[in-house]
């Protein structure tokens, strides 16, 4: 942003909202840390022992290495769930601050903060979704390459630093591949270089080519969720393009942009006019481009809208709707207003994300109230038959495995129960499933396997079932 005090300030509000969600994680950790994946992650990387890299997300690191360095020095199951927990929001605040008091780059620092607030309600206590840690590394990638320009330092050191923070970007999220490609496009039609930059930025086109190579061959032959993916998108938008848009996602995609996700669509609207008015008609192609093809990807893909999951696979639009914006729109609006609109979004975001905390609230209740049950039944190992009506409150159970057995062990008598939830017709099976083994989220470990400073599960008892 071309005014300096103005785009200063936005910069320095954009630090605060990103202080804001630290302290909303920070209050809302039992919700975010007892939901599906962090539970998951937590226990495998205590009982391994290391970072547990799931589909080569190699830049989640940044993360997992807190978990396991907390194990290490001993510390309590319960300051391990608020170190990890915390260890997103405090990168994505150290993003921020890169942006805003070494780099200058107030226009990112806003960007970053609408990606992490005006598409996310329920997102927000979905932390282990790499594709924010990858966002995170992307705005890491691209204040870095414009500070290192304006600074003009050697081709040398430039190109180590983009190759490396490009391929952290990249390689943690294969949804990097349709950003990485935007952003850089529009970087190179907007600074339009001469000279020697000019043949600089084939040689930068040339990284990001091959990190963008590497991620696809990542998840084509290496992955399995990335993979199936892969695949299922790939059949249906070659097959049966035109029926993307007969499925129920696509309208319940349009209902969401016309309510909580009506933030993002005034955002595209205004990057579009932007882009008009500029007379960039080449950005403005690509720009409806790849947003067209994000959304038809997206509806390949899934077949239902799942809050919290969905959002975050559409958050990385954020980006390419805002990118103009904060581009543009200071030639057409006074720097006075622009930090007030700023701060108005914001707050209404930030209210909605925090009134969003509901449904986990339940969740966990329900959990607190399962394991509750059991101590007075004097049980260790549970079975729930799962029905419709405990997917609904629990929205996905696969990880109650996981949940119940943290939940347990940092409760006030810190004994380790754990609770699996079975099909009604599997249960039989399921009851005889020896006392040293612990039915985890996807396979069945023994218990000897546990890390026992932290899960000392009982090996007497086996799987009892626990009626509802």
């Amino acid at each position: 942003m071309n005014d300096h005090n103005a785009g200063r300030y936005l910069g320095y509000a954009a630090c605060m909202v990103m202080a804001v969600l630290l302290l909303a994680a920070i209050y809302f950790m039992p919700l975010r840390m007892l939901f599906l994946d962090a539970p998951f992650m937590i226990s495998n990387i205590i009982n391994a022992g290391h970072p547990m890299i799931m589909e080569h997300r190699y830049g989640s690191f940044i993360t997992q290495m807190w978990p396991w360095l907390g194990s290490l020095a001993g510390l309590s199951l319960y300051d391990i769930l608020h170190l990890y927990n915390a260890s997103f929001n405090v990168f994505y605040l150290a993003v921020a601050v890169l942006l805003v008091f070494k780099w200058k780059e107030y226009g990112l620092a806003v960007l970053l903060a609408l990606y992490y607030t005006l598409l996310v309600s329920d997102g927000f206590y979905w932390t282990n979704n790499e594709i924010h840690q990858a966002v995170g590394w992307m705005f890491v990638w691209l204040g870095l390459y414009r500070y290192q320009k304006q600074k003009n330092r050697s081709l040398m050191v430039r190109m180590l630093t983009f190759e490396l923070t490009a391929a952290l970007a990249a390689l943690t999220h294969p949804l990097m591949v349709i950003v990485l490609v935007f952003v850089w496009g529009f970087t190179l039609l907007e600074e339009k270089s001469e000279g020697p930059e000019r043949r600089f930025n084939i040689i930068f086109s040339s990284i990001i080519i091959t990190v963008v190579t590497a991620r696809v061959l990542l998840s084509v032959f290496f992955g399995w969720y990335d993979q199936d993916k892969l695949n299922t998108t790939g059949a249906q938008v070659l097959e049966f393009p035109g029926r993307l848009l007969q499925k129920e996602l696509f309208s319940e995609v349009l209902y969401q942009y016309s309510h909580d996700l009506s933030g993002g669509l005034l955002l595209f609207l205004a990057g579009l006019i932007l882009l008009i008015r500029q007379k960039k008609y080449l950005l403005s192609a690509l720009f409806v481009s790849v947003i067209v093809a994000y959304h038809l990807l997206f509806l390949a893909a899934f077949d239902a809208w799942i809050g919290f999951y969905s959002q975050s696979e559409l958050m990385p639009l954020t980006i390419i709707f805002g990118l103009p914006v904060v581009t543009y729109a200071h030639l057409y609006i006074p720097g006075r207003y622009l930090l007030p609109l700023f701060a108005l979004v914001s707050a209404i975001r930030i209210a909605i994300i925090l009134d969003a905390s509901g449904p986990f609230a339940e969740r966990l209740q329900q959990t607190q109230t399962y394991l509750d049950r059991m101590r007075q039944q004097n049980m260790t190992k549970a079975l729930i038959i799962e029905d419709e009506k405990m997917r609904q409150q629990y929205i996905m159970t696969w990880g109650l495995p996981s949940e119940s057995l943290i939940a347990s062990v940092i409760s006030a008598d810190g004994i380790a129960r754990t609770i699996k939830p079975v099909p009604a017709a599997d249960t039989s099976s399921y009851l005889h499933t020896p006392p040293g083994q612990y039915l985890d989220c996807f396979r069945t470990v023994p218990i000897s396997g546990l890390h026992q400073n932290y899960f000392q599960l009982d090996t007497t008892n086996g799987y009892r079932l626990l009626y509802r």
